[in-house]
């Protein structure tokens, strides 16, 4: 009867392990943009008005393990005074084995406080593969109640990680397309070892509206008429 109670005893924590387990893979933000747990920076709400952009390509990036672990890909690409914004477009994410793709996490913050604002482009609780996630434009942080990252003499530091390792020490998620936007104060390009992602664009490429056009083939017909003009006079 004493073994049997025992074997019961132990069955009973074995379950409540697992379910303790469970709980924890599914643990998944209810927004693609959250704050990092224990991110206490102040808004800067004042200055959230952005002047420069910088668009980075992350197709070709794989989460690896749990935030911080020395095997995850990190990148270091932009300098400037703050971001204020982010947004992203056409990102697929495909994962490995058991990995969700809610789990495929982009942690954004600085070398000197690493974990501030965290980017999950997907929020499917299942493993597999999806593309064509986007957040349809900028996101300003301070107006959903998120800090502005403020960089100042440090850099900004991404960091691809999983919410739950499924893969300990190999790949969990790759990252197969996306353009992630950074609006911000003053933001700058930095190339170099630490630059892991391409860089896409370090602005936006503005569009030409029908007035635009109709300026330019104006400005166009102009300068024929000025080039003909000069041939007749020679």
């Amino acid at each position: 009867m004493k073994k049997t109670a025992t074997a019961l005893t132990l069955a009973l924590a074995s379950l409540l392990i697992a379910g303790s387990a469970m709980a924890a893979k599914g643990d998944i933000p209810s927004a693609p943009l959250l704050a990092a747990p224990g991110n206490t920076n102040s808004p800067d709400a004042t200055n959230s008005t952005p002047n420069s952009f910088v668009v980075l390509d992350v197709a070709g990036a794989v989460s690896m393990d749990g935030q911080g672990d020395p095997d995850n890909q990190t990148a270091i690409c932009i300098t400037g005074d703050s971001i204020t914004g982010v947004g992203w477009d056409n990102v697929g994410i495909t994962t490995v084995g058991a990995s969700w793709l809610s789990e495929a996490t982009l942690l954004m913050g600085t070398p000197t406080t690493p974990a501030q604002v965290n980017l999950t482009p997907s929020l499917t609780s299942a493993s597999g593969s999806e593309s064509g996630l986007t957040s349809n434009g900028i996101i300003d942080l301070t107006d959903n109640s998120i800090p502005d990252i403020v960089l100042g003499s440090d850099p900004l530091r991404l960091e691809f990680y999983e919410g739950f390792d499924d893969n300990p020490d190999a790949p969990d998620a790759n990252w197969d397309s996306g353009l992630i936007t950074f609006a911000g104060i003053n933001l700058e390009v930095q190339t170099g070892a630490a630059c892991t992602v391409r860089i896409h664009s370090p602005k936006p490429v503005p569009s030409l509206s029908w007035a635009g056009l109709g300026g330019l083939l104006l400005g166009m017909m102009g300068l024929a008429w000025y080039a003909r003009r000069r041939t007749q006079i020679a």
